[in-house]
């Protein structure tokens, strides 16, 4: 046995719940799990005494964007602005002592105008205010808006990428939204591998901090890099130098010819190894809430025809998730709204039907459903990618911005999980960051960490501390056809193991937050350990 770690509280995960005192490792799997008694017993080259403490599976995320995570990291942080004047003095701090020379731009991520004193969009004249020499793009927490000053927005318009989606940018305002959000990334200099593998690396870190052993990864199209598949390229590499930290399941967001040209290099759902697979292809159905731009059956509240905009219809959905599953690809639906759920839920019946097999297809976000689409994934064998964490940020407008929120099925955790539909974890980082334990008590209690509402939101849709867990680990490890190799503390299987400095089932569930992550280990190698 390499590895011996005994008087401890080991929650395995495995179908019957099994509590251990002490786990082994040798080669990087789990070869014992058992009392404390049967590990005194066995030779080992290393001891250590948990001195009580928990150990579950390593955390999985379900949903990142890794490298836009780690670089919004390193640019204007605006999560927590309450006003448009603070997000101005975070931009004028940010600018001391650095050069804007070649080509530079001033990037930020976070803002929330439902956060701020006046609550309006930013605009052009805002960030005018800051500079009109120097480029500045703020994409709004959700990533579907994107305010620009004039330099930018001059630059953007002079991009081909940009012309067939004037529709959306806003020239007085200087408001870009859903696709157009983005396209500051097409003239921002391009990132080289070198750069990418910095980013991993740093983004790693900071996940094993928070007990992350695996993720579930959209990276492919959200930086601008020298070649097509620079990022993979860097993943690779890290793995090959065995400076990979983190498990990785990558998903691709490419579309129309490049989408073909993803299937004709040969890329298919599952290939690679255990540190970095190929995962589904991520197609973006609608957009967000907070822009009011997801696809709802019914116009959004005080609106009279305001219903969000859909990027495909059924038929289009059903023909793309078609080409996928005929080419060995799975795919994960952005569907945030009721009536985009309802879309992606019958394109990919359909598909089902045309190829006679279900594949491990999924919904991400699922914020609006209903049941009647709740029990049809159920059937169809659509798993949902879900953000417990959202609902401290979005339980205090969603109610008044949809129509008749007590028919419908909001943030339905537990409904599904009930249904039989495999449900996973996420927080969808930069959009939230990914504390996972936080996460976990958002789940459970369905209140703010602070406090409140009283017995949660909608608390019908709570989940068990143990479903809650789960999200995290056996089903984060499902989504990725990796039941038998992870996701629970099994002998066999990887000695992927997060310790925590308090057993998560004995505490307090308004304390989960507040529990410390004290190791976490990766194939039986440690890649954090508390300070």
């Amino acid at each position: 046995m390499d590895l011996l770690m005994y008087n401890g509280i080991i929650h395995t995960m495995d179908s019957q719940n099994t509590v251990a005192a002490a786990i082994g490792i040798k080669d990087g799997k789990i070869a014992f799990i058992g009392t404390d008694e049967e590990a005194e017993r066995m030779e080992c080259t290393n001891r250590v005494d948990l001195q009580g403490k928990c150990v579950l599976p390593g955390f999985t995320d379900s949903h990142i964007h890794t490298l836009t995570y780690a670089w919004y990291e390193n640019c204007v942080k605006l999560h927590s602005c309450t006003s448009i004047s603070e997000v101005k003095q975070r931009a004028e701090e940010f600018m001391e002592g650095r050069s804007f020379d070649g080509g530079k731009w001033i990037v930020g991520r976070g803002w929330n105008h439902h956060k701020f004193d006046r609550p309006d969009y930013l605009t052009k004249q805002d960030l005018d205010a800051i500079s009109t020499e120097i480029p500045i793009a703020f994409l709004r927490v959700c990533g579907h808006v994107c305010a620009v000053n004039s330099k930018a927005l001059e630059l953007i318009c002079q991009l081909p990428q940009a012309q067939p989606l004037m529709d959306d940018i806003h020239k007085d305002t200087g408001v870009l939204m859903e696709n157009a959000a983005r396209l500051f990334l097409q003239a921002i200099p391009k990132f080289q591998k070198k750069e990418l593998k910095e980013l991993i690396s740093y983004a790693a870190q900071k996940l094993n901090a928070c007990g992350i052993t695996s993720i579930h990864s959209d990276d492919l199209t959200t930086l601008p890099t020298v070649s097509r598949y620079e990022m993979l390229d860097a993943y690779r590499e890290l793995a090959a130098e065995g400076k990979l930290d983190v498990r990785v399941y990558s998903l691709c967001s490419f579309g129309g010819d490049e989408l073909k040209q993803y299937v004709a290099d040969g890329y298919r759902t599952g290939n690679g190894d255990s540190f970095f697979k190929i995962g589904p292809v991520k197609i973006v159905m609608d957009g967000s809430l907070g822009g009011k731009t997801a696809a709802v059956t019914e116009p959004y509240a005080g609106t009279e025809d305001e219903c969000g905009v859909t990027y495909f219809t059924t038929e289009e959905l059903t023909e793309l998730v078609s080409y996928c599953r005929k080419n060995g690809l799975d795919v994960t639906v952005h569907t945030i709204g009721d009536r985009a759920l309802e879309m992606a839920v019958e394109a990919i019946s359909r598909s089902n039907q045309i190829h006679r097999a279900t594949r491990r297809n999924g919904v991400l976000y699922v914020q609006i459903a209903s049941e009647k689409a709740i029990a049809r994934m159920a059937e169809e064998n659509i798993q949902a990618f879900v953000q417990p964490v959202f609902a401290g940020s979005d339980m205090d407008f969603v109610e008044s911005v949809v129509s008749h929120p007590q028919d419908k099925k909001l943030y339905a955790w537990k409904s599904m999980a009930d249904a039989g539909v495999h449900v996973s974890g996420s927080a969808s980082a930069p959009v939230e960051p990914f504390d996972v334990l936080q996460n976990i008590q958002y789940a459970v209690t369905r209140e703010k960490l602070t406090g409140g509402p009283e017995n949660g939101w909608i608390p019908e849709e709570r989940l068990s501390v143990e479903e809650a867990v789960r999200l995290f680990t056996t089903e984060g490890a499902y989504a990725s056809y990796e039941e038998d190799s992870k996701g629970s503390l099994e002998c066999g299987k990887l000695a992927d193991m997060t310790v925590l400095s308090q057993d998560i089932f004995a505490a307090d569930v308004h304390s989960i937050k507040d529990i410390q992550i004290e190791e976490t280990l990766v194939g039986g190698r440690s890649v954090y350990k508390r300070g």
